[in-house]
């Protein structure tokens, strides 16, 4: 009867381990295949013949495909993230499946404007600004726009309450672009504001 039960044990054991090799051998494969795509849609957001569709839409043929393109890409150098975003409108503009454009946003080339983007922090596929924390003042941020290069530098971070509404401090005289996530283990949010610095076409 002990051994019938031993066996049972090992059985079960070894069924567990097989599960869970299982489940990481897939969460890999699936995290190497958002990256695979990430990286195609970045390659083609930087195509040449993307740049000239982006500066003169009238030469666009295909609108449903343009309109699954990237409007822009994100960098910040000091935490490896490198993302594209989706125009306001877009079905994956959310914070659920990408980094969001908050739809009061300027883009970048609006002068004293401000882009807003938010995403989740914490574990999974969408939480890209888990690491914006680790910012200090004066690293830099980028985001690329319209065949241009908006270089961006932290000037202010802090904390708000999660209310469904944040308080954006930032000098309106100046283009800014401000990131907002969820503070981990807190009911709090981390605001990051970065100003324009420069702008060079790339």
């Amino acid at each position: 009867m002990q051994r019938k039960n031993h066996n049972k044990i090992q059985y079960i054991g070894i069924i567990l381990i097989c599960t869970g090799c299982f489940i990481y051998s897939f969460s890999i494969f699936k995290n190497y295949k958002i990256k695979k795509i990430e990286t195609e849609k970045i390659d083609e957001f930087y195509a040449p013949k993307n740049q000239i569709n982006r500066l003169n839409p009238q030469t666009l043929t295909d609108n449903k495909t343009y309109f699954d393109e990237y409007i822009a890409v994100l960098s910040i150098p000091k935490i490896h993230l490198q993302k594209g975003l989706y125009p306001i409108g877009h079905p994956y503009n959310h914070i659920n499946y990408n980094i969001m454009i908050l739809n009061t946003s300027d883009m970048p080339d609006v002068e004293h404007g401000n882009l807003i983007l938010a995403a989740h922090s914490g574990i999974g596929t969408m939480a890209y600004f888990n690491h914006i924390q680790n910012l200090d003042l004066k690293d830099s941020v980028f985001v690329d726009y319209q065949g241009i290069r908006y270089r961006y530098q932290v000037s202010n971070m802090y904390e708000v309450e999660k209310t469904g509404y944040v308080k954006i401090n930032r000098n309106l005289d100046r283009t800014t672009l401000t990131l907002i996530t969820c503070k981990l283990g807190s009911n709090d949010q981390i605001v990051v504001i970065a100003e324009l610095l420069d702008q060079i076409i790339y």
